[in-house]
């Protein structure tokens, strides 16, 4: 604890003298007759002042930002402090008369500093606080549960030969050598690496894939990353085709959590949160921008790219796979998929702010429900994966659903994400008061009876979920079977009726989405 703080007081140092030279420079800067002048003459006055600036702030607490409870307070000492340094250095410089110091640069330089501290601190907190959220969140839903891992026994080939004790040792070594012990250990306990049905590969180019002969092997493992490949999906797409029915295929993935623990981990405290930042604006903001999208595969070449857990997963499952078995093994997450089906070959996948969901409408017609994003690409192929690992929350959502990004948290809880719904309004697509427009895999979990009077009327924007807050999934559709029962016999009462209690519920009884 004691060296942590020790550590943030110095980083709060360094900010804090990088802050005194920034507003020292803009001071000169916004005074008229330029920078070297000024700066030859107040160089070692403006020295001396900063290390009273940094010296009376040590001894006065000001980078002890943990001793205060409020922000309020921490802002009163930043000003307190500021206060009596530059009381101080006025004192001093009217002793020394003969120094003839301009004001406008003294005042300028406290003025500034102070002001660009104040909102240091307010951007501080809040990047703290979202990397903190986001660091815990991703802690969790990436933290693979034992109980729920399924157990498999080793994968058997039959009327497969084996290769020589040579072969193997030598393949044994070529995998250690690629990826360390822990993973050829790992490898062994599941399939046998002296079966001619396994083909280990340690690539990035496609057709090296494209050249192993069609229904030569059941497995086929590949040691690098799918992070480096450049067109994902057309990989896996050719692993699929060469791949008998139930076939496997045994790959990695660094996902966001673990690179994120990698940074941490290499660089020194203070280093590693700039890295990171810097790492994530470079491959997570930059490929997504059109304007800067073809410089970022420019140095790259679409390597090392970031990718979510969920959208790791998701690319499986779209190009024909199931994934079986997950584990963390030096340093990557491992899986273990079984090909179950051809690819989706999803030509345009969506990674922008607004999307389109196939939801069951009116009469079992497939509407395109418009919303903004609040899960990680490719979510959509793992709903039932989701299901299938997890129990149902309050509320009838997904429980540890690590598809959500932590700003579809904050957009799902203000129902900003609903706001392009609208749009399915004015379409007609939709009413104002309705049950929910739902998956096929939702919709799935219905009795045939709620299915039957669900597709009779419109889905709505405000469901009756918040007229009657149900918690489990038995209670949300003996909600909406008595909506949709009473919708039947008096549909604008009923529609008016509910769309009170569900705004008495928001407004009054803060009633919030998952």
């Amino acid at each position: 604890m004691f060296r942590r703080r020790y550590q943030w007081r110095y980083l709060i140092i360094v900010s804090d003298a990088l802050i005194l030279v920034f507003s020292f420079l803009y001071a000169v800067y916004l005074k008229p007759g330029g920078y070297r002048p000024v700066i030859d003459r107040y160089g070692e006055l403006f020295l001396l002042f900063s290390f009273l600036w940094i010296s009376i702030g040590f001894l006065l607490k000001k980078y002890d930002y943990w001793r205060y409870q409020r922000r309020v307070d921490y802002f009163g000492n930043i000003l307190f402090v500021n206060f009596i340094v530059s009381s101080l250095a006025a004192i001093g410089v009217a002793a020394a008369y003969s120094l003839s110091v301009s004001r406008y640069i003294f005042f300028g330089t406290v003025i500034l500093a102070t002001l660009f501290e104040f909102m240091a601190v307010v951007v501080g907190v809040a990047i703290l606080k979202v990397s903190r959220r986001r660091y815990q969140f991703e802690s969790d839903d990436n933290e693979l549960n034992p109980d729920r891992i399924p157990q498999l026994s080793r994968f058997s080939f039959e009327g497969a030969r084996q290769v020589s004790q040579h072969e193997l040792q030598a393949i044994r070594e070529a995998v250690s050598e690629e990826s360390g012990d822990e993973v050829v250990d790992y490898l062994q306990t599941y399939i046998d690496l002296a079966s001619e049905a396994v083909v280990v590969l340690s690539t990035t180019t496609l057709l090296n894939v494209q050249n192993l002969h069609q229904g030569v092997y059941q497995c086929i493992v590949n040691l690098k990353r799918i992070n480096d490949l450049p067109r994902i999906n057309k990989f896996l797409e050719a692993v699929n085709a060469r791949l008998p029915l139930h076939g496997l295929w045994i790959g990695c993935v660094e996902t966001n959590f673990i690179r994120k623990q990698r940074i941490m981990e290499r660089y020194p405290f203070g280093l590693n949160h700039l890295v990171y930042w810097g790492d994530f604006l470079f491959t997570r903001v930059v490929p997504k921008l059109q304007i800067t999208k073809s410089v970022y595969y420019l140095f790259t070449g679409g390597q090392n790219r970031r990718l979510s857990r969920a959208e790791a997963l998701g690319r499986l499952y779209s190009c024909g796979f199931e994934v079986i078995r997950e584990d963390v093994v030096g340093g990557k997450l491992f899986f273990i998929a079984r090909k179950l089906t051809e690819p989706d070959f999803n030509l345009r996948p969506t990674y922008g702010p607004f999307i389109k969901l196939e939801r069951i409408g009116k009469e079992g017609k497939v509407i395109g429900v418009y919303k903004m994003r609040t899960m990680h690409p490719y979510s959509e192929y793992i709903q039932q994966y989701v299901f299938d690992q997890n129990s149902m929350a309050t509320g009838g959502k997904l429980s540890n659903d690590f598809r959500v990004t932590t700003w579809g948290r904050f957009l799902r809880k203000f129902w900003l994400d609903e706001l392009p719904m609208l749009l399915n309004l004015l379409a007609g697509d939709m009413k104002l008061v309705g049950v929910r427009p739902l998956s096929r895999h939702y919709f799935s979990l219905y009795t045939t009876e709620l299915q039957q009077l669900r597709i009779k009327t419109l889905p709505g924007l405000i469901p009756p979920f918040y007229a009657d807050m149900p918690e489990t999934l038995d209670q949300i559709m003996e909600s909406e079977l008595r909506y949709l029962q009473a919708y039947q016999k008096n549909p604008l009462s009923t529609d008016v009726r509910y769309l009170f209690k569900a705004l008495f519920n928001i407004i009054f009884r803060h009633a919030r989405s998952n």
